[in-house]
């Protein structure tokens, strides 16, 4: 079994790294109004879902009666790069009609792409009532909107909503804390990835057929799939309004680039920091590309592991030979857990006199004034995982705002956090309609279509992701019926969550500075894990350097250039 299971597991991940650069039904070369020609960028979610349009669409009546003479056909490749390298070369360059790829929306109100408010974003839902923008989530529409004349106007759509946060195996992890327990802040994650390493546990090396002890917390490559993670923690720790108030610039109520101060950077900069330094990540990931890790850790070796909403997609091969081979590693996403830092923000975290001065700074307690606080909120978030609301933990006998006197203040930033448990990347992965195709109309149809009820429905369950809409599919048993149980996981985190409907771009935002090229971190752009990594005598930075290189990027003329390139 173990040596079938070698062969296995070598043999897929041959055929994962030998996956193709081009693939096509068809070449990009006409121009008939009627021939409707796809570029796909062909990545972690694949093409299923694309093509599971196909057949209903060329199918329907009405497509029939104004296509008589309808061909489909599309490429793919995985070059990120590719669709904005063909847009602004015409008609000449880009046969294409349709181009799913992403962070295309910079084209926006370019000679390149098309205006799609009046021709996709209004246009009724083929067969419905409603228009295409009343099913797409306002937060999406904030996002993509562009002020132009009579109002907002619209470039490009998300296609897929992408989604971050960890993976665990249930089996290893149960083993370590216990049935059915995860740890909820950072404190316990750090806490048990110590224990892991200490203690470790036993993994079938497929590599030589032999079990051995293995000490690996975190299973990861060199391919910086962590850095999604700064961005969870930073949002947790400040909530959906801070967020939105950097990448708008707001500090204080003005327009300051001392929104970089935000302690929520530094906080996550350093949790990330604390998990890298101290050796939980897998030791030779350096020298591993992401399809090693990730069939490591299905096959067993590693407790923890981050990554996308696309882990089943992707290792749809490896899934099905190692279920082939009954075996069914219990694997399942997490919520992230909530930065033990946040008590900062609460009402019930107090300064600390140490040698006659009061510390209000979190990382300046010692390790047992950090435990007090992180019972207080590991209990806060467990009852907010149990679905108590602040009342009833305020009346149940060992409810936490009981025990500890929390207010309803803290126990709404805590629970906010806890909501925001995952990443949502649905501003990356955007389809255009080139400015010059012949065959406009019968793209903005397509798109139109994508945007049928049915075609949502069939879009998650062909593929076990999400197309941005205002349909919660989270009580919907037909699509959990089709889910695999990985995604299953996923979709129970999101069931019932504000994240669900809200996190996807915070409130009350236009993202005006991030429209304009404000990003996450704009001084270091290396990637974190990878430096966190690096031997002591190598390392370059640690976390208060990279949040202070952002601070410094920032100057007074680099601000005012880019609140210019904003418009004001």
């Amino acid at each position: 079994m173990k040596k079938l299971l070698k062969m296995f597991l070598v043999a897929i991940m041959c055929v994962v790294f030998a996956l193709p650069t081009v693939g096509c039904k068809g070449q990009s070369t006409s121009n008939d109004p009627q021939t409707l020609d796809i570029y796909l960028l062909y990545k972690g979610f694949q093409d299923e879902w694309l093509t599971s349009v196909f057949d209903d669409f060329e199918n329907e009546s009405w497509v029939k009666d104004k296509y008589p003479n309808l061909k489909i056909q599309y490429t793919f490749n995985q070059d990120d790069g590719f669709a904005s390298q063909k847009l602004p070369g015409g008609i000449s360059i880009n046969g294409y009609d349709l181009m799913f790829g992403v962070n295309l929306d910079g084209f926006a109100g370019s000679s390149s792409v098309a205006d799609l408010t009046d021709i996709v974003y209004k246009k009724t839902v083929p067969g419905e009532s409603v228009t295409v923008e009343s099913k797409i989530p306002q937060e999406y529409k904030n996002m993509f909107a562009h002020e132009g004349d009579g109002g907002s106007r619209y470039y490009s759509m998300c296609y897929v909503e992408g989604f971050w946060s960890m993976l665990y195996n249930k089996d290893l992890l149960d083993g370590f804390m216990g049935e059915n327990v995860i740890p909820v802040t950072t404190n316990e994650f750090l806490a048990v990835c110590q224990q892991i390493k200490t203690t470790g546990y036993d993994f079938v090396d497929p590599k030589n057929d032999k079990t051995e002890k293995v000490y690996t917390p975190i299973m990861l490559a060199h391919n910086g799939y962590w850095d999604m993670s700064f961005d969870s923690w930073w949002l947790m720790y400040e909530g959906l309004q801070g967020y939105a108030d950097y990448f708008n610039g707001v500090y204080d109520e003005e327009l300051s680039p001392q929104v970089m101060r935000q302690k929520g950077r530094l906080r996550s900069l350093q949790v990330i920091e604390d998990i890298f330094t101290s050796g939980y990540g897998y030791e030779k990931a350096s020298e591993k590309d992401y399809i090693f890790a990730q069939t490591n850790f299905l096959s067993g070796n590693g407790v923890f592991h981050y990554n996308g909403s696309y882990f089943v997609t992707e290792m749809a091969d490896a899934i099905k030979a190692l279920e082939d081979l009954d075996i069914h590693p219990d694997i399942r996403y997490m919520k992230m857990p909530v930065p033990s830092a946040i008590v900062e923000r609460c009402e019930f975290y107090t300064s600390v006199e140490t040698d006659g001065e009061d510390v209000t700074d979190y990382e300046s307690l010692d390790a047992t004034k950090k435990a007090n606080y992180d019972q207080i909120l590991a209990a806060i978030v467990r009852d907010i995982d149990n679905n108590l609301t602040y009342a009833q933990s305020k009346d149940a006998t060992n409810g936490a705002a009981k025990l500890y006197n929390v207010s309803a203040k803290d126990w709404a930033i805590i629970a906010e956090s806890r909501q925001l448990s995952s990443m949502f990347s649905g501003g990356t992965q955007t389809v255009v309609i080139p400015k010059y195709s012949p065959a406009k109309e019968l793209a903005s149809d397509f798109l139109a279509y994508m945007y049928t009820d049915k075609m949502i429905k069939n879009f998650v369950m062909s593929s076990g992701h999400t197309i941005p809409s205002n349909i919660d599919w989270s009580e919907d048993s037909e699509v959990y019926a089709s889910l695999h149980p990985i995604n299953v996981s996923k979709f129970d985190i999101l069931k019932g969550s504000s994240n669900y409907k809200y996190i996807k771009t915070p409130p009350k935002t236009s993202y005006v500075l991030g429209k304009a090229g404000l990003g996450s971190r704009s001084a270091f752009t290396g990637r974190l894990e990878v430096q966190f990594m690096l031997p002591t005598s190598e390392r370059q930075y640690t976390a208060e350097d990279i949040y202070q290189m952002d601070i410094d990027y920032w100057t007074d003329a680099a601000w005012d250039q880019l609140l210019k390139g904003a418009g004001y």
